[in-house]
């Protein structure tokens, strides 16, 4: 098993369980989101793979506070339903 930054070929898995949550998207259109958001260095997105199969995916959003440290947030996270 292991963590590893999402990369444009993980995108049709991660179209899959996304589907299986209850949010279908496009291809097309998750690549142009997954493109907007890896542009940016404030972003971060990460698979959890076995065995070459995608099994869950995260991302992390890097936020700003006025009044406590900067850190980061867990924006979305998702995994098979079973």
């Amino acid at each position: 098993m292991s963590i590893s930054p999402m990369n444009s070929t993980h995108l049709p898995e991660v179209m899959k369980l996304s589907e299986q949550l209850g949010y279908p998207i496009n291809l097309k259109l998750l690549e142009a989101r997954w493109s907007k958001i890896t542009e940016k260095n404030r972003h971060g997105l990460f698979v959890y793979e076995e065995n070459k199969n995608i099994l869950g995916w995260i991302h992390l959003e890097c936020v700003e506070d006025l009044i406590e440290e900067d850190k980061a947030e867990i924006s979305r996270c998702s995994g098979p339903s079973e």
